[in-house]
């Protein structure tokens, strides 16, 4: 453009930043930034595409930095974008400085104004993410109490909120919270959709609530609700859980019976429950009918073989199932890998 003497304006730098920012491309970003902000009239949501693009990069400073110069101004969408970044680096609870300080005044020392709900969220998966439940439960009874008073869409706890909220309970074992929780969405009309029952299925299934989760399945299809991958990965999960890897294994049979395929996550969660029986012949056998399956293994999987590769090399290690599983985790990690020790 600039060899036609076109000066690219506001809308294409500000694209331009979202785009290596898209593509991780950390010079990019940076190249594109120090054009930017030359120009005049720069606006906030350039200030956002720069925080989000350096972010997404895992440049985490450079993003708080431009968040915490004089120039960036200081409103919901640059709050939240830089919330995002101190969630992602680790630092929640700088994130949490961020969400409480808009709601102080200026002449506080604040920035003058309320969270909308995407604050909201961004908040309570910050606290999902670091496994703060109790947090997180904190601020959702908060946003109903605030709902009360002053009944506007950004104060309306939605089924995003109450989601987030049933994921981190559910993460640090607290069901009977989670549970709670799922009967206040019902009792507020806040919609309970496939990923609301498969979260508080999943929640049930990490504390070995084998009959409470199938009972929410039975709920849920007799609601008309069609289940997912993951509503089975939450079932399998409980099985697991009481060492029980036959009832894990008939999970299988319901998908079927639902004209469901295994996916990634439901072997990853049978393979889990064979790991945590000590049944490795069976953690080898998975493993081969997924890849016979054509699935490609993700990171769970890659962590999941690679720990039953170590454990079937300790106690069984004049078998032949330890070539067997040391020969899975080698597909995954490389043999390179193996032999400098990183598997």
């Amino acid at each position: 453009m600039r060899e036609n003497s076109i000066e690219p304006d506001l809308p294409i730098m500000s694209a331009l930043v979202s785009a290596f920012g898209a593509a991780n491309n950390i010079d990019g970003v940076r190249s594109a930034t120090h054009s930017a902000l030359k120009l005049e009239n720069v606006d906030g949501r350039l200030f956002v595409d720069i925080i989000c693009a350096f972010t997404t990069c895992g440049a985490y400073q450079e993003a708080l930095d431009i968040f915490h110069s004089s120039k960036c101004p200081k409103n919901i969408q640059t709050c939240t974008a830089t919330m995002q970044a101190y969630i992602d680096s680790g630092k929640v609870k700088d994130a949490e400085r961020i969400y409480n300080k808009m709601r102080i005044n200026k002449s506080e020392g604040g920035y003058g104004f309320l969270p909308n709900a995407r604050a909201h969220t961004t908040m309570l998966n910050g606290y999902e993410k670091s496994l703060m439940w109790s947090s997180a439960v904190n601020l959702l009874r908060k946003l109903e109490q605030v709902n009360i008073v002053n009944n506007k869409e950004d104060f309306v706890p939605n089924e995003i909120h109450y989601n987030v909220v049933l994921s981190a309970c559910g993460k640090c074992g607290e069901w009977s919270i989670a549970e709670s929780i799922f009967h206040s969405m019902r009792t507020r009309d806040v919609p309970t959709t496939i990923i609301t029952f498969s979260t508080l299925i999943a929640a049930y299934g990490r504390s070995g609530e084998t009959l409470r989760a199938r009972c929410l399945y039975n709920l849920m299809r007799n609601e008309g609700i069609f289940p997912d991958d993951y509503s089975f990965v939450g079932l399998i999960l409980g099985h697991a859980v009481k060492r029980d890897l036959r009832a894990a294994l008939d999970v299988r049979n319901l998908m079927a019976s639902e004209n469901l395929t295994e996916t990634v996550h439901t072997y990853n969660a049978l393979i889990y429950a064979a790991d945590v029986c000590g049944e490795y012949e069976k953690v080898v056998s998975l493993y081969e009918s997924m890849l016979r399956a054509n699935l490609e293994p993700n990171r769970t999987t890659r962590e999941l073989v690679v720990n039953v590769g170590k454990k079937g090399a300790k106690f069984y290690e004049e078998t032949q199932l330890a070539a067997n599983v040391a020969s899975a985790a080698a597909g995954l990690v490389g043999v390179v890998g193996m032999a400098l020790g990183r598997w």
